[in-house]
């Protein structure tokens, strides 16, 4: 092995470590009131800028995100809201409000905290405010948001100002403390699903539970279980307005680093005790851009559907809020299912 080669090996274990740490570690936030987001533009493929085909996806954009504001970074999951703003998530219970303007640039920001039931005056400890995934219900406004460590569901108000309620289902109890309800999504018939990031299946795969409609305390899901392509952890998932779920999942290995994949399933597949896997539509890895890609959205643009995937930088210094954006091409053969007048 050559030096140059044994020193490109060490650089690329050393990034791989870094991240991994990240991953696991706790997070820091020392709050300031800056709420200005910039986007500098960067292309898909860093060796040919040109490019714009990516599987069956089209690339439209890609820009990387910045704030002096110290609760921004971490995003972990991204709502498109009806009147064309977007809600992103962090994974320490921040909220960033926005727009995107013609060529990506962030217009009318706003970063802030999660509100907790009880108006208490500080801040739960991370382990409490690890937050990974959100969902609006378009018949009420309200908005359902998965937490990982404690693994919870809550609800919240429209204006996302209270905490209304906290559910813990019996079978999160047993999901790893830093890999439980990673993937929140309600499908076009009203059930809610939510993905472990490491609870393990039966007989393989990652456990995932379903709600006939709202989560309850009254009701315990039932499970299911999500087959990620190889090596893969689901990290978000949104419904395209034909009713078919898209899930985006997240790899670190050695020496690629991270990567993502997204896949699409076929929603009614998804039933008590299905063991569900997805057909592969696309997948990042190095050297496309790419960090570790957490947050999935989905918007229409003249009736076609529009995917954007965004990254949490782990509050790493190694790492990038990317926002990436691309088209989805309709099936011929699907068809508008019920339910998503919100996406339009």
């Amino acid at each position: 092995m050559t030096f140059k080669r044994r020193r490109t090996l060490l650089v690329i274990a050393l990034l791989i470590a870094l991240s991994w740490m990240a991953l696991s570690g706790d997070r820091q936030h020392r709050p300031n009131n800056d709420q200005v987001i910039s986007s500098n533009s960067i292309p898909l493929d860093p060796r040919n800028p040109s490019r714009t085909e990516l599987g069956k996806l089209r690339f439209l954009g890609a820009w990387v995100l910045e704030s002096e504001n110290d609760r921004f970074g971490g995003i972990s999951s991204l709502e498109a809201l009806p009147d064309g703003r977007f809600v992103a998530l962090g994974d320490g219970a921040t909220l960033i409000d926005f727009r995107i303007a013609p060529g990506g640039a962030i217009v009318d920001p706003f970063i802030r905290p999660l509100p907790w039931r009880g108006n208490q005056k500080e801040e739960p400890e991370y382990e409490e405010r690890d937050s990974e995934s959100i969902v609006r219900v378009p018949e009420t406004g309200e908005y359902w948001i998965s937490f990982e460590n404690r693994s919870s569901l809550r609800r919240y108000s429209p204006d996302l100002s209270r905490e209304l309620e906290t559910i813990r289902p019996k079978a999160m109890k047993r999901w790893p403390s830093n890999g439980g309800g990673e993937a929140l999504a309600r499908l076009a018939d009203g059930r809610f699903i939510v993905i472990s990031e490491k609870g393990k299946a039966q007989g393989g795969g990652y456990e995932g539970l379903i709600w006939p409609g709202q989560p309850s305390v009254k009701q315990e899901p039932q499970r299911f279980a999500y087959l990620p392509p190889e090596g893969f952890r689901a990290t978000d998932a949104k419904v395209l307005p034909d009713g078919r779920l898209l899930v985006l999942n997240r790899r670190l290995a050695f020496p690629t680093g991270l990567s993502a994949a997204l896949t699409v399933i076929d929603a009614t597949a998804i039933r008590p005790g299905a063991r569900v896997r997805g057909t592969l539509l696309a997948q990042l890895e190095s050297p496309l851009a790419v960090d570790n890609m957490e947050a999935l959205a989905v918007t229409q643009e003249g009736g076609q559907n529009i995917v954007w995937i965004a990254s949490d930088d782990n509050f790493n210094a190694f790492q990038r809020t990317l926002l990436m954006k691309f088209a989805l091409p309709k099936e011929p053969s699907a068809t508008t299912g019920p339910g998503f007048d919100s996406l339009n």
